[in-house]
């Protein structure tokens, strides 16, 4: 749903915008060369602008590095990308030793943090935001925490478009997963995802998760 938002209010919009300069170029080819050549430009810078938009969508849709590199690099990609976008302060923390996971399960991972971070971007007005991967014995478990302005409840949350929290949930009931979010207003905000080493997609592998279990 957010992809098919994003493509609607900015990829279709820029398209239609092209469209429509290089129609009313083409009318003022004859009468107007030099205004139909500016029309023309901006065509052209706004059709750069657009396909920079569209390798932005694919490649959060799938990043290559999380095939090439892993989650972990992939992890530390985004966090620096978003800390550059938001002008935030970030860092990527690893408690444990790191361990190859499923795709499906890693790439479950790396949206959770997407979003979260997404949501930091739009919702907390966070200084600092750090990433946390644990690796535990039985599961792994990964912290996204900022020191923004936090909110009081489901309530508030829904008034801020849900935050993206049913999608997140969505996705960590899929490989088995727990999400939980802890918030107070002024005390930022605390995204943790935490699910089975050997979990897959569907839930088709999952053990008992503990809160003591690190």
């Amino acid at each position: 749903k957010r992809i098919a938002r994003e493509l609607h209010d900015t990829t279709v919009q820029a398209l239609v915008a092209i469209s429509r300069r290089l129609d009313l170029g083409a009318q003022e080819i004859h009468p107007n060369p030099r205004s139909a050549k500016e029309r023309i430009l901006e065509a052209t810078e706004l059709l750069d602008a657009t396909l920079e938009e569209l390798r932005r969508t694919t490649r959060d849709l799938r990043p290559p590095m999380l095939d090439d590199l892993g989650l972990l690099p992939a992890l530390e990609w985004l966090t620096a990308r978003f800390g550059k976008e938001a002008h935030v302060e970030t860092e990527v923390l690893v408690d444990g030793t790191p361990c190859k996971l499923d795709p499906d399960v890693e790439l479950t991972l790396f949206r959770v943090v997407q979003e979260s971070l997404n949501n930091a971007m739009k919702h907390a007005n966070a200084r600092r935001v750090t990433v946390s991967m644990k690796y535990g014995k039985r599961q792994v478990t990964a912290i996204v925490k900022d020191d923004g302005q936090g909110f009081s409840g489901i309530t508030q949350s829904r008034e801020r478009g849900g935050l993206g929290l049913l999608g997140m949930q969505e996705r960590a009931h899929l490989v088995g997963g727990r999400l939980t979010v802890r918030s107070k207003p002024g005390k930022g905000t605390e995204i943790q995802f935490t699910v089975p080493r050997d979990s897959k997609l569907n839930g088709l592998s999952v053990i008992g998760m503990k809160d003591t279990d690190n």
